[in-house]
C-alpha cells in the first residue's frame, strides 16, 4: 500500500506539472519573421514561392510572418521584416486590404538608390486602387533614398484607408505619399501628387493638408530627431527575477522614451515599447538593453543607444523584488488561472481517493 501511495503521489505532481505548463503555452508571444530582401511581388505568382495552402484561398508563409487570401485579397502581416533590395518592398495591381495582427510590430523598407517603394500600386491611368490597413498591430512604411516614397501610385488614383487603432509610420527621403505621374506640390510636402487620399472616418485629406489628419490615423513623414538622445539604460534594474526585468525610466523633458530588449548585443528594429518592463526571459541569461526617443508627429525615432547587459536571476535563486504584473491578453490570463486552480483540485482529489484506498 505504501507504494501504491508513493506512485499515487509521484502521478498528482506530474498532473499537475504538466497543466502548469501546457497553461502557459496559452499565453501568445510574436517574434519577428526571417528577413526578407526581395520584392512581394502580389501581380504574379511568384509570391507563393515559400507558402503553404494552408486551406482554401489562404496561403501562409510561416518563416517570414504573413499570409495572403487570394479570394479576398487580404494580406495578414504578423511580424514581417521586409528590408528590401529591390525597388519596390510589395508591388500589387488590384484593391488590397491589409491586416495588421494584434500586438506585432512589422516593417517594410527598400533601400534600393536612388528610387524606392515600399508599397507599389500598379494601374492603369484613372483606374482607382483601394487600400485599407486595419488592425491593432504596427506598419512602419519607408524608403530612404532621394526619390523614395512610402507609398507610391504613378498613374491611377489610389483611395487609402485606415481602421481604428491602427498604427502606421510612412516615410519617404522623397515623400511619404507618391500619387500621379505629376508632382504638383513643393519638395519637402508630406503629400506629392494632385489626387486627394481617403482619410480614417472617410475623411478627406487632400494635397497639402497635414497627414495626420483623422481621429485614428498616425501616419508620419515628420523630421530626423535633434535633440538630446536617450542614453543606455542603468545597469542596475529596479527589479529582475528568473523570467522578468524592470529597467530603471529614463525621463527626457518633452518626449517619451522607449526601450527593447535583444539577446545580443545589436539594437533591434522591431520590439520597441513604452514598458520598461519585460517578462518572458529565461534564468540566468544575458540579455542587453536599448532606449531610444520614440517617434512622434513631428520627428523619427531618434538613435537607439548602446546595449546594456542585464543577466536574470538563477532559477533556485529566491528574489525578494516585486515583480510587475504581465499587460497582455486577459482571457488567456484568466484562463491560465482557472487551470491552476483546477489542476490543484484535481491533485487533491487524487490525493483522498489514494488515502481512501489505503485505509
Amino acid at each position: 500500500m505504501k507504494r501504491f501511495k508513493k506512485i499515487g503521489s509521484k502521478l498528482a505532481a506530474s498532473l499537475l506539472a504538466v497543466l502548469v505548463m501546457f497553461s502557459f503555452n496559452l499565453i501568445p508571444t510574436y517574434a519577428a519573421g526571417a528577413k526578407r530582401t526581395t520584392t512581394l511581388n502580389l501581380t504574379n505568382e511568384s509570391w507563393k514561392n515559400g507558402c503553404t495552402n494552408t486551406s482554401g484561398s489562404l496561403w501562409t508563409n510561416a518563416a517570414e510572418k504573413w499570409s495572403y487570401d487570394t479570394g479576398s485579397n487580404t494580406l495578414t502581416l504578423s511580424g514581417v521584416d521586409f528590408e528590401v533590395t529591390d525597388t519596390f518592398g510589395i508591388a500589387v495591381n488590384k484593391n488590397l486590404n491589409i491586416v495588421l495582427t494584434e500586438g506585432t510590430s512589422n516593417s517594410i523598407v527598400t533601400t534600393s538608390s536612388p528610387t524606392g517603394m515600399a508599397i507599389y500600386f500598379m494601374s492603369d491611368v484613372g483606374s482607382p486602387i483601394n487600400c485599407s490597413i486595419t488592425g491593432t498591430g504596427e506598419l512602419t512604411l519607408g524608403c530612404p533614398s532621394t526619390q523614395g516614397s512610402a507609398f507610391y501610385q504613378d498613374k491611377g488614383t489610389l483611395s487609402l484607408s485606415f481602421g481604428e487603432g491602427t498604427t502606421v509610420v510612412a516615410s519617404g527621403g522623397y515623400s511619404a505619399f507618391f500619387i500621379g505621374s505629376t508632382p504638383t506640390v513643393d519638395s519637402g510636402s508630406a503629400i506629392k501628387g494632385s489626387t486627394s487620399l481617403d482619410g480614417s472616418n472617410s475623411t478627406k485629406i487632400t494635397i497639402g493638408e497635414a497627414i495626420s489628419k483623422g481621429k485614428y490615423k498616425y501616419v508620419k513623414i515628420g523630421e530626423s530627431y535633434s535633440g538630446v538622445q536617450a542614453g543606455a539604460p542603468s545597469a542596475t534594474p529596479t527589479s529582475k527575477t528568473t523570467t522578468s526585468i524592470t529597467l530603471d525610466p529614463i525621463t527626457i523633458t518633452g518626449e517619451t522614451v522607449e526601450y527593447a530588449c535583444n539577446a545580443t548585443n545589436v539594437a533591434p528594429k522591431n520590439g520597441w515599447q513604452d514598458s520598461t518592463s519585460f517578462m518572458g526571459l529565461s534564468a540566468n541569461t544575458t540579455y542587453y538593453f536599448f532606449a531610444r526617443i520614440k517617434a512622434n508627429d513631428s520627428h523619427w525615432a531618434g538613435t537607439a543607444s548602446t546595449g546594456t547587459a542585464i543577466t536574470t536571476t538563477k532559477s533556485d535563486t529566491v528574489n525578494k523584488d516585486t515583480e510587475s504584473p504581465k499587460t497582455g491578453d486577459t482571457s488567456n490570463t484568466m484562463l491560465y488561472f482557472s487551470l491552476v486552480i483546477l489542476s490543484g483540485c484535481a491533485v487533491a482529489f487524487i490525493l483522498r481517493r489514494i488515502k481512501a484506498l489505503t485505509k
